[in-house]
Protein backbone atom coordinates (compact mmCIF):
# COMPACT_ATOMS: atom_id res chain seq x y z
CA UNK A 1 0.00 0.00 0.00
CA UNK A 2 1.31 3.43 -0.94
CA UNK A 3 0.96 6.45 1.30
CA UNK A 4 1.20 10.01 0.03
CA UNK A 5 4.17 11.60 1.74
CA UNK A 6 5.33 15.08 0.83
CA UNK A 7 8.85 15.46 2.22
CA UNK A 8 12.22 16.82 1.20
CA UNK A 9 14.70 14.13 0.27
CA UNK A 10 18.46 14.38 -0.14
CA UNK A 11 19.14 12.31 -3.28
CA UNK A 12 22.76 11.36 -4.02
CA UNK A 13 24.30 9.69 -7.08
CA UNK A 14 27.64 10.33 -8.85
CA UNK A 15 25.84 11.54 -12.00
CA UNK A 16 23.95 14.32 -10.18
CA UNK A 17 25.82 14.81 -6.90
CA UNK A 18 23.60 15.55 -3.89
CA UNK A 19 20.35 17.35 -4.64
CA UNK A 20 17.15 18.10 -2.75
CA UNK A 21 14.04 16.58 -4.30
CA UNK A 22 10.44 16.02 -3.18
CA UNK A 23 8.87 12.67 -2.38
CA UNK A 24 5.50 11.74 -3.84
CA UNK A 25 4.62 8.56 -1.97
CA UNK A 26 6.19 5.77 0.06
CA UNK A 27 5.46 2.08 0.60
CA UNK A 28 7.05 -0.89 2.34
CA UNK A 29 9.14 -1.53 -0.77
CA UNK A 30 10.24 1.93 -1.79
CA UNK A 31 9.53 5.55 -2.55
CA UNK A 32 8.51 7.68 -5.54
CA UNK A 33 10.67 10.77 -5.98
CA UNK A 34 9.72 13.78 -8.13
CA UNK A 35 12.72 14.29 -10.41
CA UNK A 36 12.86 18.05 -10.42
CA UNK A 37 15.44 19.41 -12.87
CA UNK A 38 17.84 16.45 -12.84
CA UNK A 39 18.50 13.78 -15.43
CA UNK A 40 17.83 10.64 -13.39
CA UNK A 41 20.34 7.79 -13.19
CA UNK A 42 19.83 4.72 -15.37
CA UNK A 43 17.41 1.96 -14.39
CA UNK A 44 19.09 -0.43 -11.95
CA UNK A 45 21.51 2.19 -10.62
CA UNK A 46 21.90 2.45 -6.85
CA UNK A 47 21.38 5.81 -5.17
CA UNK A 48 21.52 7.14 -1.61
CA UNK A 49 18.41 8.73 -0.14
CA UNK A 50 17.84 10.56 3.15
CA UNK A 51 14.67 12.28 4.29
CA UNK A 52 15.52 15.69 5.71
CA UNK A 53 13.87 18.41 7.80
CA UNK A 54 12.63 15.85 10.32
CA UNK A 55 12.79 16.30 14.12
CA UNK A 56 15.69 13.82 14.18
CA UNK A 57 18.35 12.85 11.63
CA UNK A 58 17.03 10.13 9.32
CA UNK A 59 19.30 7.31 8.15
CA UNK A 60 20.86 7.31 4.70
CA UNK A 61 19.49 4.34 2.77
CA UNK A 62 20.57 2.65 -0.44
CA UNK A 63 17.89 2.40 -3.10
CA UNK A 64 17.70 1.17 -6.69
CA UNK A 65 16.04 3.03 -9.57
CA UNK A 66 13.30 0.69 -10.83
CA UNK A 67 10.94 2.82 -12.95
CA UNK A 68 10.39 6.23 -14.52
CA UNK A 69 7.36 8.37 -15.22
CA UNK A 70 7.20 11.83 -16.73
CA UNK A 71 7.10 13.25 -13.18
CA UNK A 72 9.74 11.23 -11.40
CA UNK A 73 11.23 7.87 -10.54
CA UNK A 74 10.35 4.85 -8.48
CA UNK A 75 13.05 3.69 -6.08
CA UNK A 76 13.19 0.30 -4.37
CA UNK A 77 14.97 -0.32 -1.08
CA UNK A 78 18.26 -2.12 -1.86
CA UNK A 79 19.08 -3.92 1.35
CA UNK A 80 22.64 -4.85 2.26
CA UNK A 81 23.62 -8.38 3.25
CA UNK A 82 22.64 -7.58 6.85
CA UNK A 83 19.16 -6.54 5.56
CA UNK A 84 19.37 -3.15 7.25
CA UNK A 85 19.21 -1.06 4.07
CA UNK A 86 21.24 1.54 5.94
CA UNK A 87 24.60 2.67 4.63
CA UNK A 88 27.38 2.45 7.18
Amino acid sequence: MRSKVKAKVKFTHPSVGSVLLDSGDISDGGVFILKGDITPPELGEKVSVQMIRLPMQAPIVTMKVVRYTTDGMGLKFAFNEDNSGVLN
